[in-house]
């Protein structure tokens, strides 16, 4: 009889486990769509609320009903964005299917409905306005919808509220400077739109110059009127020429009014007045010589103008002059014109071809580490990285933090010179992958727990601990953490969170006893238990509280599921309470 009893045991816990995983292989399909209902050209958030499932996939209705076809998304929280349809509802539908691994499915179906915006535009949308002219307004016009409905009905209720604080459909505004002016249009059914007009104001402005600044006996200058801006621009001056450019050989003051394209205008004068003395303008190509280039001899060319005849220290009487000096020089050179005369210098600079020379304080790193880099020999330096020659720094020492075996490459100038370039490899150490593994994953407070470090070389503990193996005895939730050093001489830390149960109960004063052997454990529910010479057993939570009642076979065992065991420690212990053993269920 008592035989019967445990096969039907075990045959209606084979059907309880049997049921669950049929139950299990079912998902359940779910999500929420926000903003429900949304207005026009939103986007909505789609959140996948489903359980049990490993993949998903929506059927997205993109808003314009036959005219487009559905949208398939696999993403687990996608985002869509609808406009409203003047030509048909506007309330679409989104399906969710939910699958799991062993190719269930399910389906759910939801709707979101699509709110007309407001229909409105700002007049004017741009619009020119000289300094100080009349003020502008600025008017909304409101082409209906938004009350939930169809676009169209210019009869609709709307909210104005300007980047100015008025609440108007239309403002007047007198702006000094360029402004941008803003409305927030909100329709009765709380969908809005953003519109803005600009005023640009134009202002005309003028800048004139004179080549040469005076006039020297018997020469001329040319006036040049700049107006800042987009052309076209008109020019009137006062000698009744009507071009930007005007030549004279008169010293006085000259007017000019420039009108620009907006019809803005501006007078500017300008004083042009005599002088016996020339201005010279001298130059040199190149700008700086450059010794050391791979040439014998660097060579320049002076050259001048704003004279008719000139005289150079070098002795030249041409235009330009060719030079070769081994070391800065300043050159002078006097020109004329008539009776004008002027004198001018340029001073050309010697700069000396670089050679240039890198170094590193270290050429092997562990990742994550940095290094100090140096050059020298130029003036100016670039560090780059990659083909694409990325720049990571300049002048001559920069600190790097490469992220894998990484090329530098510094380029020295100096000035007129040709760079100059050096390398340096820098190569990265991998650091070694360190574990810790826990031979319990809960203890009772003040129990023995073994930890284990693996991956590294050597290992030093949060607690000072420089072996692979502790034994460490938490009497809380206690988290160890581990430093590994691989034999490249990097390292990395990991660490772990010991759980540990006070188990303070009326069994605190029981002692284990060998009589009772449980295995596995720890066990996930489903345990075997053998005993030296007892019939019946209970199976006490740590608060000393019964939750099972076990009778043992004629071979003093139990096998089989205990269903009602939670995640913890518990303890099983004979009627009398001599033997005592614990045991842990894990999930």
């Amino acid at each position: 009889m008592k035989k019967n009893k445990l096969i039907l045991r075990a045959i209606f816990s084979i059907f309880l486990a049997f049921s669950a995983e049929m139950f299990a292989q079912v998902p359940i399909a779910n999500f929420s769509i926000s903003p429900n209902p949304v207005c026009s050209g939103a986007v909505v958030q789609i959140t996948n609320m489903s359980s049990g499932a490993t993949s998903w996939s929506y059927t997205l209705n993109p808003g314009f009903g036959v005219f487009l076809p559905p949208t398939i998304s696999t993403v687990q929280n996608p985002t869509i964005t609808y406009n409203y349809n003047n030509f048909g509802n506007n309330t679409y539908t989104i399906s969710l299917i939910a699958s799991n691994a062993s190719g269930n499915s399910i389906v759910v179906t939801k709707t979101i409905t699509v709110l007309a915006g407001p229909n409105a535009n700002i007049n004017p949308a741009n619009q020119n306005s000289c300094l100080g002219s009349n003020p502008s307004t600025i008017n909304v016009n409101s082409g209906g919808g938004g009350g939930g409905g169809g676009g169209g009905g210019g009869n609709a209720v709307y909210n104005y509220s300007w980047s100015t604080g008025a609440s108007t459909q239309s403002i007047t505004v007198s702006p000094s400077v360029t402004t941008i002016y803003t409305c927030v249009i909100t329709a009765t059914n709380g969908c809005s739109i953003s519109r803005t007009s600009t005023i640009t104001i134009v202002q005309a402005s003028i800048a004139i110059s004179s080549v040469p600044a005076n006039i020297c006996p018997g020469t001329s200058s040319t006036l040049t009127a700049n107006a800042p801006g987009n052309g076209p621009f008109t020019y009137t001056w006062s000698n009744a020429a009507n071009t930007q450019n005007i030549s004279t050989n008169v010293a006085g003051v000259y007017n000019v009014t420039v009108t620009n394209s907006s019809n803005c205008s501006a007078v500017q004068s300008y004083s042009l007045g005599t002088s016996n003395t020339l201005n010279l303008t001298t130059s040199s190509n190149p700008s700086t010589l450059c010794i050391g280039n791979g040439t014998n001899l660097a060579i320049a060319t002076l050259s001048c103008v704003g004279a008719s005849s000139y005289t150079w220290s070098t002795g030249s009487t041409a235009l330009t002059t060719t030079v070769a000096p081994t070391i800065p020089t300043t050159y002078t050179v006097y020109g004329a014109i008539g009776t004008c005369t002027g004198i001018s210098t340029y001073f050309l600079n010697i700069s000396i071809s670089p050679t240039i020379t890198s170094a590193s304080t270290s050429n092997s790193l562990c990742v994550g580490s940095t290094a100090t880099l140096s050059a020298n020999g130029a003036s100016s330096y670039t560090w780059t990285t990659g083909f694409n020659n990325t720049i990571v720094g300049t002048g001559a020492v920069i600190t790097v933090t490469p992220g894998g075996t990484t090329l530098y490459t510094v380029r020295g100038n100096n000035p007129g010179c040709p760079t100059r370039t050096s390398t340096l490899n820098i190569t990265t150490l991998p650091s070694p992958n360190v574990n810790i593994s826990s031979s319990n994953s809960i203890v009772c407070a003040g129990e023995n727990l073994v930890l284990i470090a693996s991956g590294a070389n050597t290992y030093l503990w949060s607690n000072g601990a420089n072996t692979a193996i502790i034994i460490v005895t938490p009497t809380t939730n206690t988290t160890y953490s581990v430093t590994g050093t691989g034999t490249n001489l990097c390292s990395r830390t990991s660490q772990i969170t010991q759980s540990v149960n006070p188990c303070t109960s009326i069994l605190k004063n029981t002692i284990l006893s060998q009589a009772i052997q449980i295995f596995p454990n720890p066990s996930k529910g489903t345990f075997n238990i053998k005993s030296d010479n007892l019939c019946h057993i209970r199976i006490i939570n740590q608060l000393g509280q019964t939750v099972k009642t076990l009778s043992l076979n004629e071979n003093n065992q139990f096998t089989g599921l205990v269903s009602e065991l939670s995640k913890g420690i518990y303890f099983i212990i004979s009627n009398d309470q001599s033997s005592k053993q614990k045991i842990v269920i894990q999930d």
